[in-house]
């Protein structure tokens, strides 16, 4: 994937950026967000030079999939940042920190596990943004991962709606551009 070019500031310390991937035949989105501990970058696709610096230095590297190391290792080896996964996803990608279900990290990232979608398939809440793996996108409208996709379609329709427990003004995805106004409610919408 040719690097991306331009950044998009969502709000103040919260930014996108996203491009087609002729290799997955999609578009790919990335997300970095500033927190007290420092700037997170989740789900890299590339990024050029003079963007990436426009975002300042990051702290870390987050993946929300078993199918997300994207550019993670080009970021890892050229500003020596470690890479944080979901503990499922060991067997599918190359991370420095395996975060479990649940667990908050020092950098204020909540990992949701999110079984049935893609192996290592989860969610990431930082504040009030709710980062998405491949469980959600929002390309042509809000939805769930097609079937065809998903290690257990029905398991991942099951365990969606326990998104809905968790407090966030602002959902980002991997795939899409983010919803800022009334995104709990857009994704209530879809899963009930």
């Amino acid at each position: 994937m040719k690097p991306i070019e331009e950044i998009q500031w969502v709000r103040p310390g919260l930014a996108v950026w996203g491009g087609y991937d002729a290799t997955t035949k999609v578009d790919c989105c990335s997300t970095a967000i500033k927190t007290t501990a420092g700037l997170l970058v989740v789900d890299p696709i590339p990024l050029s030079a003079p963007a990436a610096d426009e975002l300042g230095q990051p702290s870390a590297v987050y993946l929300t999939s078993g199918n997300h190391q994207r550019d993670s290792l080009v970021w890892k080896s050229r500003r020596d940042l470690p890479i944080y996964a979901p503990t499922h996803s060991r067997s599918e990608i190359q991370a420095d920190h395996w975060v479990s279900s649940g667990e908050v990290t020092a950098l204020e990232a909540t990992m949701i596990d999110l079984p049935g979608g893609a192996t290592g398939e989860s969610a990431l809440l930082i504040h009030d943004v709710l980062i998405m793996g491949d469980a959600i996108i929002h390309l042509d409208g809000l939805a769930i991962l097609p079937a065809k996709y998903c290690n257990n379609p029905r398991e991942l329709s099951e365990s969606l709606p326990k998104l809905l427990e968790f407090s966030f003004t602002t959902i980002c995805f991997a795939h899409g551009w983010p919803i800022v106004r009334n995104a709990k409610d857009a994704l209530a919408k879809l899963l009930l």
